[in-house]
């Protein structure tokens, strides 16, 4: 067994290592610099810096981790005698790394305080930075103390997280389990910055490593440690009594999403797409001079569309660049996939019905994604930079959801019964982006125009006079389901004549 565990630790104990050694003693030394800590409280403070513990410590942790999940040779299996016996070694082997992964950064940061003064109290200069130094002392007498409690949490923190990484590898694959750690660290990045959030037990892992993350209210450092003990225990049980049994998840690209989602969802589009938001992002950063009060005065600078009886270009463009992104990529897709429809696919189909359902559900699905990453990238982009969060937000960011899906849907089957009688896409595209064109026109009952009714400026989000949020998803959806009709009984057949 030890020379077992010797191999794995041999795995894990990697130049991965020596290079976060190497960046704290980097950023150790300029923190020496720069600060007017005491001995004893610059190691606390090393061990509390919350942007060197994320983007540094943890992403080094989860490559040791992550390189450590291949599948073992038998014959180590077979030394083992019994799969317990070799989960409790690996047990062991993620307690060992887990110590020495945190000893070690305490060992550099003791030698960068090495010369400073000493003092075990909490009496810190004035500074933003040594705010945490203020809560340390409501909890603790003294700075050795705090720092003791902070590396046997970050300790027991990590083997967890590492035993729960290494169960999910062997229920699933490695794949699985490199996207779960991709996953849970974005979430601890967002749970930087949204410390509401953050408060959630189970879903942010950094609330298990860090320990000032348990100042968030009274029970959260109970409630942590609970819920460390019981993943602890579930994971022994699952190691030990279904360790032989393989959990599958089906991939959802080859069983779950049609020919046709494939297509539609292709990582081209999914680039373009996401490029198209970041870019429309920033640009909404840019043209409100990075100065809002809210992250609801973003979202609504950025999702204001354009006005009507009034002609503003530049609004006018960010309008179409936000809706017609999605509608040009289905607009490709549709063109490409009724003129070179296969025999393959006729027969598969049966019917030219079904076809024009696939295509329809797809397209559909293809809107609701774009308007979540509509949404949901924007926000990233104002929380990162640092836009405060209210709590209207859910609500204009579900309101948004709800009259966007709406609008695109209607323009994506306004777009397949125009092609339907004209037969030439570039023609339909052309006729969509003038009907949305339409608010430039100066008679009031412009505002009820469905294409680009989306726009918050139609609504009373900009001013007293404007649309209310239920007749407009009245109004969209009777359009909505009209076309639907039209489009089963008769569009379809003409798409399909060649």
């Amino acid at each position: 067994m030890k020379t077992l565990i010797k191999l794995d630790l041999n795995k894990l104990i990697s130049n991965k290592l020596l290079f976060l050694l190497f960046g704290l003693t980097i950023f150790s030394m300029d923190e020496r610099i720069t600060q007017t800590l005491s001995s004893q409280q610059f190691i606390l403070y090393i061990f509390t810096e919350h942007y060197y513990l994320t983007y540094l410590m943890m992403p080094i942790f989860m490559l040791s981790i992550y390189s450590s999940l291949d599948d073992d040779m038998e014959y180590i299996l077979i030394r083992s005698t019994s799969y317990w016996n070799y989960f409790k070694g690996k047990l062991a082997v993620y307690g060992i790394f887990s110590f020495m992964f945190v000893i070690a950064q305490f060992v550099v940061a003791f030698i960068m305080s090495i010369g400073l003064r000493s003092d075990n109290n909490f009496n810190v200069p004035n500074n933003p930075s040594y705010e945490l130094f203020g809560y340390y002392s409501q909890h603790f007498s003294s700075v050795t103390q705090a720092t003791f409690i902070n590396c046997i949490y970050m300790i027991a923190g990590l083997f967890i997280v590492s035993i729960a990484f290494f169960t999910i590898n062997n229920f699933f694959s490695k794949k699985v389990s490199t996207k779960i750690m991709i996953i849970v660290y974005i979430l601890m990045i967002f749970g930087l910055k949204i410390d509401k959030v953050n408060n959630l037990p189970i879903v942010f892992i950094d609330n298990y490593i860090i320990f000032h993350r348990n100042f968030g209210y009274d029970l959260k450092l109970f409630i942590n440690i609970l819920t460390m003990t019981t993943v602890l225990i579930v994971v022994c049980i699952l190691n030990k009594k279904y360790w032989n049994k393989k959990l599958k998840i089906k991939d959802i690209r080859k069983n779950k999403i049609s020919y046709y989602k494939r297509l539609l969802f292709s990582r081209y589009n999914i680039v373009m797409i996401c490029s198209v938001l970041i870019l429309m992002s920033f640009w909404g950063l840019l043209k409100g001079n990075s100065s809002f009060e809210s992250m609801n005065d973003y979202l609504v600078n950025l999702f204001v569309g354009h006005p009507v009886n009034n002609i503003r270009i530049i609004e006018f463009l960010e309008m179409l660049v936000l809706n017609t992104t999605p509608i040009y990529i289905i607009a490709i897709f549709l063109e490409q996939e009724s003129s070179e429809r296969s025999l393959f696919i006729n027969i598969r189909f049966g019917k030219g019905i079904k076809w024009m359902n696939s295509i329809l559900k797809t397209s559909m699905l293809f809107v609701v994604s774009y308007v979540l990453l509509n949404i949901a990238i924007p926000i990233a982009i104002g929380i990162f930079n640092n836009i405060p969060i209210t709590s209207q937000v859910i609500q204009l960011s579900t309101n948004i959801f709800i009259i966007k899906v709406l609008d695109l849907s209607l323009q994506v089957l306004v777009l397949i019964l125009l092609y339907s009688l004209s037969k030439n896409m570039t023609l339909s595209f052309l006729s969509l982006l003038l009907l949305n064109s339409l608010c430039f026109l100066p008679f009031k009952w412009c505002l009820y125009l469905p294409f680009g009714i989306s726009s918050l400026s139609r609504f009373k989000y900009i001013g007293d006079y404007g649309l209310t949020l239920i007749p407009v998803i009245i109004e969209l959806s009777a359009f909505i389901l009209l076309s639907f009709i039209y489009i089963e009984k008769f569009a379809y057949k003409k798409i399909l004549i060649d």
